[in-house]
């Protein structure tokens, strides 16, 4: 499974394909960590957290 949603600064949720790729300042809707968009040619646009 992929994670396809994170959570903006006003709480509303944004999904991968509204963003660009790389880092981000949204949120995992799970363990609230930063997301990076990772958005390649092969697989699924997906978030990634940041580490």
């Amino acid at each position: 499974m992929w994670l396809k949603f994170g959570i903006a600064s006003d709480g509303k949720l944004v999904h991968v394909e509204d963003v660009g790729s790389g880092k981000t300042e949204l949120l995992c809707p799970y363990c609230y960590g930063k997301l990076t968009a990772k958005k390649g040619k092969v697989k699924q646009h997906h978030f990634a957290l940041e580490f």
